[in-house]
């Protein structure tokens, strides 16, 4: 809900009140079955013989906001931007459980189990807050000034605050804009230091104890620079470059010591680090008449500063490389189809009211590919042996390789095609839309579930998906 006031030609003020919320239920179960197979390797019959319940998530969240902006035009050179908002919990539940699981090590691999079972207990996360009970807050000031007709700077600050855990931070902003060719090409620079809490979860631990509520905002301190373009009415082209930090990123204690594969924690401490530059390309065709599209290419490398101890490496790819993004959007509004089709001949008018043809359609497609996700190899050992279904023990278990990320899932690539068409009608619109995910089938893999037994199966994203369905606007 937001309120506009306007103060002549002044300024304006807007005050907005916003709710939203999130709602989770999980639960994944081990299953310990006995099969027998065929000669090919086909399952021939199957009979579960026990399972339990190896990790549970109950939670729901939910959240009000009332925000405050305001535009004043101190002078015909100076806009000065201001505001705040206020975000607290209207609800939070959280049950989150990992049940235990037990363990046995071959240390030397002589095929003797020294340490007999070792059982990792149970976790157990709940957290409740009421209303008003936790809060975000934030606010910010910037004066755009125009010090010529072509160039103009920006600068600002903002500060958040996060109750829970007690954290706040100051965040300074700064851009500027140079007219090279005016009106149509112009230079760009910003500079800005950001902060962002971590999701609630990360705040919480299994004891109850707090050691993870005071965990740090992650910081992150942006440079970029580009030029932009106008080539003709709505037609537009983006070169920027970009190099971002980021430090103070919370890291599982786990893994920080993974060298040791008994050691277990479930704190978090802030140093993780990492570092991303790439350039981006985008096109963009306005829709001036009848076609409008849009072209997105980027390259970039984004990498993580090893936390482990001892520190195997001193980069890996981080999660979030990669290198190589295209998207591609192109569509074409078309006008006055059913019109035209209702002077034709009986044999092509009526077949033809089979499909949805308006006088009022837009037809389009988007393609977009990216370099496959990164992914740390698994290794599957038998010297570590995990008890399944409480019943046997497992042939081995599965390992991440300590080169993180020295892998990559496949390059994704889709095609999807969409057909919008309304009806126009006295107070409202019937909007039939027919869409085609995934035009060409293209086999996407989503992961590979690496199983008890030491086989891998592929996971598979959504193949071939038509959609369909009709919408009234009133």
């Amino acid at each position: 809900i937001s309120l506009k006031s306007l103060w002549g030609d002044k300024g304006y003020s807007v005050l907005t009140l916003s709710s939203f919320g999130n709602k989770a239920n999980v639960e994944a179960w081990d299953g310990f079955t006995a099969r027998t197979y065929g000669p090919s390797g086909q399952v021939l019959t199957s009979r579960l013989l026990n399972s339990r319940s190896t990790f549970s998530d109950n939670s729901y969240d939910s959240y009000v906001a009332l925000k405050y902006d305001v535009v004043y035009y101190l002078h015909s050179n100076h806009e000065i931007s201001a505001g705040a908002q206020y975000t607290t919990i209207w609800k939070y539940d959280n049950a989150t459980r990992w049940y235990s699981r037990v363990a046995r090590y071959d240390m030397n691999n002589d095929g003797v189990f020294e340490t007999g079972l070792i059982a990792f207990p149970d976790g157990n996360v709940q957290n409740h807050f009421g209303f008003g009970s936790e809060y975000k807050s934030f606010g910010y000031i910037s004066d755009r000034i125009r010090l010529s007709d072509l160039f103009r700077v920006t600068v600002g600050a903002r500060y958040d605050y996060f109750s829970y855990s007690q954290k706040g931070n100051v965040s300074p902003r700064f851009s500027v804009s140079y007219d090279v060719l005016p009106p149509t090409t112009k230079i760009n620079f910003a500079y800005g230091e950001f902060y962002q809490t971590q999701s609630l979860p990360y705040y919480s631990d299994n004891r109850g104890i707090g050691y993870n509520q005071t965990l740090k905002n992650s910081h992150a301190r942006h440079y970029v620079l580009g030029i932009e373009h106008i080539f003709a009415e709505g037609l537009k082209a983006s070169v920027e470059g970009y190099y971002k930090d980021y430090y103070d990123l919370p890291v599982s204690e786990e893994f920080i010591y993974s060298a040791d594969k008994q050691f277990r924690s479930d704190k978090y401490l802030n140093v993780g680090k990492r570092t991303s530059k790439g350039i981006e390309l985008f096109i963009q065709q306005k829709q001036v008449e009848t076609y409008y599209g849009t072209l997105s290419l980027s390259y970039s490398k984004t990498e993580e500063v090893d936390p482990r101890i001892p520190q195997r490496v001193s980069t890996y790819p981080s999660e979030y490389d990669y290198p190589f993004l295209a998207t591609f959007i192109a569509g074409k509004v078309v006008k006055g189809t059913r019109e035209a089709l209702n002077s034709t001949p009986f044999f092509i008018k009526y077949p033809s009211l089979i499909f949805p043809f308006s006088d009022d359609m837009e037809i389009s497609v988007r393609f977009r590919y990216s370099t496959g996700r990164p992914r740390t190899l698994q290794k599957f050992v038998t010297n570590i042996q995990n008890q399944i279904g409480g019943i046997a023990w497992s042939k081995g278990s599965w390992e991440y390789s300590d080169d993180i990320n020295s892998a990559r899932y496949p390059d994704y690539q889709r095609l999807d095609f969409q057909w919008i068409s309304r009806y126009h009608y006295t107070g409202y619109n019937v909007v039939v839309y027919m869409a085609v995910e995934n035009l060409y089938n293209h086999d996407n893999i989503a992961g590979y579930q690496y199983v008890s037994d030491g086989t891998v199966q592929t996971i598979h994203q959504f193949a071939f998906f038509p959609v369909g369905g009709v919408s009234v606007e009133f």
